[in-house]
């Protein structure tokens, strides 16, 4: 058994606003998460290839 912690960030309500989540992905905590959760509204708005492309890089 290892003592690492795992660091999950949780994210929602992206609802396709690439900039807003690159300002989210760009915070300190999130950066040094070991996974990313999505829960779920990721592409209905104005740039929702734009949100799947950050999201899948």
């Amino acid at each position: 058994m290892t003592d690492e912690l795992t660091r999950v960030a949780v994210l929602s309500d992206i609802h396709g606003v690439h900039p807003a989540l690159e300002a989210v992905l760009a915070e300190p905590e999130v950066a040094a998460a070991d996974h990313v959760i999505l829960t779920g509204d990721i592409t209905a708005g104005p740039q929702p290839a734009e949100a799947v492309d950050l999201l899948r890089a």
